[in-house]
């Protein structure tokens, strides 16, 4: 009997309450791909295939559809995929330093308030 892969994606754009139809079948047609589990709730879904996918196969195979997937990483607080990057900017930058000129060593530059208008 050969080992199945189960593997579990964030899906972007996925409400509580999504029947996800579409994007199931879209997911079930893939080669390879065994079983579709939708989890709405969480914004997930659970594919059980024969071999490792590919990421970028599934994103262009549900381009057509109104989400988009993307690999679970612990690290994400959600599902969107620059929000580690954003978290490593908000822990560097004081934005309340930057309006009244704090000290604290990052992009203390302020609001732009020069306009000029011809």
């Amino acid at each position: 009997m050969e080992n199945l892969i189960s593997t579990t994606y964030s899906v972007v754009g996925m409400k509580e309450g999504d029947s996800a139809t579409f994007f199931q079948k879209t997911l079930t047609d893939i080669e390879g791909v065994i079983s579709v589990k939708i989890d709405s709730a969480k914004s997930q879904v659970e594919i059980t295939s024969q071999e490792v996918l590919d990421i970028e196969m599934l994103q262009k195979a549900t381009v057509n559809t109104d989400y988009y997937i993307l690999e679970l990483k612990p690290y994400y607080k959600t599902a969107s995929p620059y929000n580690s990057a954003v978290d490593n900017v908000k822990q560097r930058h004081n934005a309340s330093g930057d309006v009244d000129g704090g000290d604290d060593g990052y992009l203390n530059s302020g609001p732009v308030t020069d306009y000029t208008t011809d």
